[in-house]
């Protein structure tokens, strides 16, 4: 605009291919794999574990809660502006294996969360990627609740974003089984 360049070195730019694959999530096999190794190996990562798989937190989100906003009673744990990412407060529902997996207690916020895990997904033999239990999650809530708007505010994301990422990730048969994962305790 003001002639300091003959040319725009922007035009030098290649454009910038984006590849849309859907994003990794565990089989309902894996998710109890995973959640019955956490219980033997380090229970008191199970409510870090939970909270992600069937309500789909944050990991930074869970790091910031403590027990107090976890109503096992209500069915929800509250997701306060500190917390959130987005710096927008939401309830979060419970469903009843979170619920389940919760009541076996343990650390909220987890310690060296991320050391805890890798050692729980390696003794379950999971491959971990990137967000991988809050994919499964937002996956197998869209499954279930076939309602993009109701799961994105539970998640804190935008409807537009949910339904593009993981619409029709899951058969509805995986979903219910999803949810049925338990404590074999319980």
């Amino acid at each position: 605009k003001r002639g300091y360049t003959a040319t725009n070195p922007c035009e030098q730019v290649e454009p910038i291919d984006v590849d849309w694959r859907p994003p990794a999530i565990l089989a309902p096999e894996e998710c109890r794999k995973l959640m019955d190794t956490a219980a033997k190996v380090d229970p008191g990562l199970v409510p870090y574990l939970a909270l992600a798989l069937f309500a789909g937190i944050r990991p930074n989100e869970i790091r910031r809660l403590t027990w107090q906003a976890v109503d096992l009673d209500a069915g929800h744990v509250t997701i306060d502006p500190e917390a959130a990412k987005t710096r927008q407060r939401r309830l979060v529902p419970l469903n009843d294996p979170a619920r389940a997996w919760l009541a076996l207690g343990g650390d909220i916020p987890p310690r060296n969360m991320d050391a805890r895990r890798v050692r729980i997904a390696e003794a379950a033999g999971i491959t971990w990627t990137h967000d991988v239990l809050r994919h499964t999650a937002a996956s197998y809530l869209l499954a279930i609740h076939q309602d993009a708007g109701k799961v994105s505010l539970w998640l804190g994301n935008s409807p537009t974003i949910l339904f593009r990422h993981y619409r029709e990730l899951v058969k509805p048969t995986d979903a219910q089984a999803w949810l049925e994962i338990r404590p074999a305790m319980v």
